[in-house]
């Protein structure tokens, strides 16, 4: 920037020129930006607010829930099948995030326990209007997480795994990524 003349003149010498010239410098810089603190809240995105807002117009509506289910046939290792979800529940948080509201605003909860694997049996003939009031029992999005997970004994021999998972916690994309990753083995 410019010096006016009369600041080099006024100096008698030139470590006092240097002094005032540092002096200018330092009352005309600008304030030292400091970051702005970071609100680490969780947030919901966009369409996790429409979600939400469209669950809470009509809790017991299913028009959100995305069901699909896989059928097992041969020897299933329960407990296998049971850490496997939870290594699939633990890698996804949002198969496991409540959503709750505090002070006039929804917050994501993220919970510890990975989802439980209900356990059910029935006959084939009865397979298809069990998986139908599995897929269509409401969800309460502020007390459990929007994902459940259900393995159905038709027989020995025979089972079924399924899942609900509310639109809350899952869009397009992700839903092929939980699909291959849960399924992908079987369908092979």
């Amino acid at each position: 920037s410019l010096v006016p003349l009369d600041v080099v003149f006024r100096a008698e010498t030139s470590r006092e020129l240097a002094r005032d010239l540092e002096e200018r410098a330092l009352a005309s810089r600008p304030p030292r930006i400091v970051p702005a603190p970071v609100d680490t809240r969780p947030r919901l995105g966009a369409s996790q607010r429409r979600m939400w807002w469209l669950h809470a117009l009509d809790p017991a509506s299913s028009a959100y829930h995305v069901a699909f289910a896989l059928d097992l046939e041969g020897a299933l290792d329960e407990a296998a099948m049971t850490r496997a979800l939870d290594v699939v529940s633990r890698r996804h948080e949002s198969l496991r995030t409540r959503f709750v509201e505090a002070q006039g605003n929804v917050v994501p909860v993220v919970d510890d326990t990975p989802i439980a694997l209900e356990r059910a049996s029935c006959h084939r003939e009865a397979l298809e209007d069990w998986l139908e009031r599995f897929a269509n029992r409401p969800f309460d999005l502020a007390a459990d997480p929007p994902t459940r997970a259900a393995l159905v004994r038709v027989s020995d021999a025979v089972a079924c795994l399924a899942f609900c998972i509310h639109h809350v916690a899952i869009d397009g994309a992700a839903i092929d990524v939980l699909h291959d990753e849960l399924f992908g083995a079987y369908e092979a």
